[in-house]
């Protein structure tokens, strides 16, 4: 079937939303195929034609929301500026994200990298890849990330009680230190270059 038949990206979004609807009424290791079949009022077969398993589907979940994560940041250096950015992708995917963070969040993890450090980072910063191999960069890595993901997930499930602005201001104080040790280490790394 064409990938691009009205039917075939109509059967697609439903699969993914019913997917979506199941993982919020109970873990998603305990979806199973069948479940989603007949939910969405699809055929196994139908299933199989879009994905082989449901890792696959989640793997496309998640395909979608790094596509609205692939636009670089305004400007790297203005922390509060990518911190803005950040929340208003989140805040436009907020349903799919705030349950695709009850599947494990590994995945989630890696965009947030992608999109949010190396990608606009690798651009301006030569040898980036490099640096990153440095443990103290590392774990300011790892903190920044799980710090983001952590606040993300809290924001995401306490949703009408704060604000954007707030949001955004909260999450830039929170990640404004972590970001200025980042910044120092990497131009003690290029003095020492």
């Amino acid at each position: 079937m064409n990938k691009n038949d009205l039917r075939f990206i109509k059967t697609e979004k439903i699969i993914k939303q019913t997917f979506l609807d199941l993982i919020n009424e109970k873990d998603y290791q305990k979806v199973t195929i069948s479940e989603i079949c007949k939910n969405a009022l699809i055929s196994r077969n139908t299933f199989y034609i879009h994905y082989q398993t449901i890792d696959d589907l989640i793997n496309s979940i998640y395909q979608d929301i790094e596509a609205d994560f692939q636009d670089t940041p305004p400007d790297i250096n203005d922390i509060r500026k990518c911190t803005q950015w950040y929340i208003q992708v989140v805040n436009q995917n907020s349903l799919i994200i705030s349950t695709l963070l009850k599947c494990p969040s590994l995945r989630f993890k890696e965009i947030l990298f992608q999109s949010v450090i190396r990608g606009p980072m690798s651009s301006v910063i030569q040898d980036f890849d490099i640096l990153c191999q440095d443990i103290k960069v590392k774990l300011n890595i790892s903190y920044m990330i799980d710090a983001m993901i952590s606040y993300t997930k809290c924001w995401l499930d306490n949703y009408d009680k704060i604000s954007i602005q707030d949001v955004c201001e909260d999450l830039y104080l929170l990640c404004d230190q972590p970001t200025e040790l980042f910044y120092h280490k990497i131009k003690y790394h290029n003095k020492k270059s």
